[in-house]
């Protein structure tokens, strides 16, 4: 009977308490998980509780950071409208109410760098970053948490400190091989801002298409490509999602449709001209810049297309140049190596093997028109008997014992 008694006991203290006006403590709640977004953060502390939207939230903008954060607040706007239903307006302020959400520039973490942020979901949501791009990247995860919700109206309390672990993050597109419209360009940058990429590689040129137009060189572009206004709206769209264009023209393989633009501009030797990779059976696969004209050319594409775009990066290729066994015997190879800028006094000349090792390499030295190639490891030279400039002067390689395993005449 001990037992009841205690029981009773327990029940009439409890009446007592809650008569004089004593809380009675709840059971602690426990702490939200750590939310399901793609990729997942690096560090989660769950509150208790969560946080709703309603028509009476706003996004803010901190007037101290408008220039910066004028465009992420309004994506923000477009993509809560479309994932929930609710327009928010854009409100100028830093100071934050119950419901609204907050991207500013204040009180980050310099050990977040530039595109990492601090997410906190509370009474109101508050989005930190040391720059646009990490603030920017901060709302697409509250983007991933609200969406998971079954109203997409609210997201768990907690906090979030989250960095990317790789500082380039992308794919590469290859409208060189299959022409991709605009529209589906510009889908493709705004689902690359979901799991928050930030590159994306763009191959314009492959032996079955060139899709850029030229001003230099009409007639060169294939029937479907890419306009300079395209260029630029398409650059327009990426700044929009912090995302890094980087174009490529691929030199001097996979260069079909250029040497059907101009047919001088191909290797004579077969073992050049054609390639075992997928087009390049019928020949005109690689740009021969042994040629001054094709070097000119590609120099002239250069020159009109890198000014179009305002990333950091060019990407030339540089693949899948013929790297089988018959190239040592193409005639065609041997000027380019040993003549023009390559044999400037004091320079150096790299061989590469197909693997990408530098097997030889070479030492130059001119003395008036004459120029001695020496092998820098042996000491062996690379013998050039006359003006290298002169029709017929006769290049010799020797091996180490001396002995002329290759001999080609200049033209």
């Amino acid at each position: 009977m001990l037992f009841f008694r205690e029981r009773r006991l327990s029940l009439v203290l409890a009446a007592l308490l809650a008569g004089a006006g004593v809380q009675v403590p709840s059971p602690a709640r426990a702490a939200n998980p750590a939310p399901l977004v793609a990729p997942s953060v690096r560090e989660w502390t769950g509150g208790t509780g969560t946080h709703t939207l309603t028509p009476a939230s706003r996004i803010l903008v901190d007037p101290a950071h408008t220039t910066e954060l004028s465009s992420v607040a309004t994506s923000l706007r477009v993509d809560l409208g479309a994932i929930s239903g609710v327009d928010l307006p854009v409100v100028p302020s830093a100071t934050a109410r119950t419901g609204d959400i907050l991207p500013t520039l204040a009180g980050a973490d310099a050990g977040i760098g530039d595109e990492g942020y601090l997410l906190t979901v509370g009474a109101h949501v508050a989005v930190r970053g040391n720059a646009a791009a990490g603030v920017y990247y901060g709302t697409q995860t509250l983007l991933q948490v609200v969406t998971q919700s079954a109203t997409r109206t609210t997201a768990l309390a907690g906090s979030v400190r989250d960095h990317p672990r790789y500082r380039q993050r992308g794919l590469m597109l290859d409208v060189g091989r299959h022409f991709y419209e605009m529209d589906y360009l510009e889908n493709l940058l705004r689902r690359m801002a979901w799991p928050r990429l930030n590159t994306l590689h763009l191959h314009f040129t492959e032996w079955n298409g060139f899709r850029l137009r030229s001003d230099r060189y009409p007639g060169l572009a294939s029937a479907q490509s890419y306009s300079e206004a395209d260029l630029r709206r398409l650059q327009d769209v990426a700044r929009r999602y912090h995302v890094t264009v980087v174009p490529e023209i691929d030199l001097p393989g996979h260069a079909t449709a250029m040497t059907t633009y101009d047919p001088t501009m191909r290797f004579e030797c077969p073992s050049m001209d054609y390639a075992p990779w997928p087009g390049g059976s019928n020949g005109g696969w690689t740009l021969n810049l042994t040629r001054e004209h094709a070097r000119t050319f590609a120099m002239n594409l250069l020159s009109e297309f890198v000014p179009l775009f305002d990333g950091p990066y060019f990407h030339i290729g540089g693949d899948e140049y013929q790297n089988d066994a018959a190239k040592d015997s193409c005639p065609e190879l041997v000027p380019l190596d040993v003549t023009g800028s390559s044999t400037a006094d004091g320079a150096d000349v790299i061989q590469w093997t197909p693997t990408g090792a530098a097997n030889q390499q070479w030492r130059v030295t001119r003395v008036g028109t004459y120029v001695t190639v020496t092998n820098r490891n042996s000491g062996k030279p690379l013998d050039l008997t006359g003006p290298v400039a002169d029709d017929g002067t006769d290049v010799v390689q020797r091996t180490g014992n001396g002995a002329a395993t290759q001999q080609w005449a200049l033209s």
